[in-house]
């Protein structure tokens, strides 16, 4: 199976095939380097949304990418999910993790939504300190292993991947997490 986040589809002229939403400036976290600090908390207007994509649905639109902030803090995320679901899109969310329960891997894997965790170290005192958090790293751990128990796999719907930042502070651990994302069944971007 190829990658979802990859892009690779053929490409029909005119057509708006992908669309990826950031749908909210809300975040449990702080990372370093994406953190939307000092920016006003907007999320957008649901009916906005949905309305935008029956649209471009109707001209096309075959996939569906939920971003944030963190997508699991929008109000209205499983309402959402659900509608674009029933619209016959393929459905992905790029998520942090550190949200990503039991319940919620069983019911994305229900709906068959694809979900790519950001994770961009393996080393918890770096976690913390880029996320500024505490006891991050053991979250998206859990979370991985909650997607992977809910049948998730990096080569099947539902599809589940890592997504790594490479930067000067993490560029020498990517074959470390390139490797942890195989060992654990998930894809790798």
């Amino acid at each position: 199976m190829a990658n979802l986040w990859d892009h690779t589809e053929p490409v029909r002229p005119g057509v708006l095939q992908y669309l990826s939403v950031g749908c909210t400036t809300r975040c449990n976290l702080a990372c370093t380097y994406c953190s939307k600090e000092g920016v006003a908390r907007r999320d957008l207007d649901p009916e906005l949304l949905l309305s935008n994509i029956r649209s471009a649905r109707e001209k096309g639109l075959e996939k569906v990418e939920l971003t944030g902030g963190e997508p699991l803090c929008y109000p209205w995320f499983s309402r959402v999910v659900e509608e674009l679901v029933d619209l016959g899109l393929v459905v992905l969310i790029v998520s942090n993790g550190t949200l990503l329960d039991r319940p919620m891997a069983k019911t994305l894997a229900g709906l068959g939504v694809g979900v790519s965790i950001s994770l961009s170290t393996l080393d918890p005192a770096r976690y913390d300190r880029m996320a500024r958090t505490t006891g991050g790293l053991a979250k998206v751990q859990g979370a991985i292993a909650a997607l992977r128990e809910a049948g998730y796999s990096r080569d099947a719907m539902p599809v589940l991947a890592v997504q790594t930042l490479a930067s000067r502070e993490t560029l020498e651990e990517l074959g470390a997490l390139r490797e942890w994302a195989k060992e654990h069944g998930c894809g790798f971007i």
